[in-house]
């Protein structure tokens, strides 16, 4: 491994780089559970397990509120969009994978995985928003 990668993974690692205050978790919360389930439409919920362009749509929407998130907590306009377009990307990739989880389950009538699967979607949507901000904010 390169000192340069070396570097930039104890950088990721490192506790001490990784505080952010209070009130921007809060923003980031916030600003994410309602791009994610307020705004998520019966279809949306219902079609994105099944057609990319449903998927789009919920992470073109979820996106749009995010935006409005990144422009309080970001230092500039610049990282503001870095930042809405890393987190599309990766929320795209996430729900990709999980919608499709979480629908097999509740097909088949499991309930309690099915959630346990819309759990770890959002385990990892916050851990995504976390290192995304604490990366471009910074």
């Amino acid at each position: 491994m390169s000192s340069e990668a070396l570097g930039f993974f104890l950088y990721v690692a490192s506790i001490e780089d990784m505080s952010i205050p209070l009130w921007v978790l809060l923003v980031l919360g916030l600003h994410h559970w309602f791009g994610d389930f307020v705004m998520q439409s019966d279809a949306m919920a219902k079609g994105k397990s099944k057609r990319f362009g449903v998927l789009s749509a919920h992470v073109g929407t979820y996106s749009v509120v995010m935006a409005g998130a990144a422009c309080i907590v970001m230092p500039d306009p610049y990282s503001a969009m870095r930042w809405v377009a890393i987190n599309a990307a990766l929320h795209l990739c996430v729900d990709f994978g999980t919608s499709r989880i979480s629908a097999r389950y509740f097909a088949r009538g499991d309930v309690h995985n099915g959630f346990v699967t819309i759990g770890f979607d959002q385990l990892l949507h916050l851990a995504c928003l976390v290192l995304t901000t604490v990366l471009i904010a910074k």
